[in-house]
């Protein structure tokens, strides 16, 4: 079990559109992370290492240029799930990966930048709650239940903070 993910996971799930600078910190992490040890089969360390900065120059950058931020953080979820999605349907050895992968980004950079609160809510929550439900060493099917559960809760709760506002 992964304790950091877990905990990341939730804050993500529950206050995602207010801490959006640890929203695209944690998917720069994600991205170098992933990059690292799945494209160049880096050593962990290195990995972590370059995860961390990625990370760190993503909060940074959502601290000083937001309209910028928000686009970089829309593609990076986007590429995130889509990921993740070629990962499920045992895809990503296809040579056609990178390009669903792309395709991802730009989907989600363009609904983040023209529905910003909604689309935040709606992908803090699916990262949220994919981050709590692929660490949570569930079977298949209770990972999948454990999931949809987490995404309407974190949609709920995050939507009712906005309305609320």
């Amino acid at each position: 079990m992964n304790l950091p993910k877990l905990l990341f996971g939730g804050i993500l799930l529950a206050f995602g559109r207010k801490v959006f600078w640890l929203f695209t910190g944690l998917l720069g992490y994600e991205a170098g992370f992933y990059l690292l040890q799945n494209t160049y089969h880096a050593s962990e360390s290195i990995s972590v290492f370059v995860g961390v900065v990625l990370g760190i120059l993503a909060a940074v950058l959502t601290i000083f240029l937001q309209k910028v931020a928000i686009g970089v953080a829309g593609f990076l979820a986007g590429a995130y799930l889509a990921v993740g999605l070629l990962s499920l349907l045992h895809l990503e050895q296809n040579g056609f990966g990178w390009a669903i992968i792309f395709i991802g980004g730009l989907i989600g950079a363009v609904l983040l930048l023209a529905l910003f609160d909604w689309t935040l809510i709606f992908l803090s929550s699916l990262v949220g709650a994919g981050m709590i439900a692929s660490n949570a060493n569930l079977s298949t099917a209770a990972s999948a239940a454990v999931f949809l559960l987490l995404l309407v809760l974190g949609i709920l709760f995050q939507g009712k903070v906005l309305r609320g506002k």
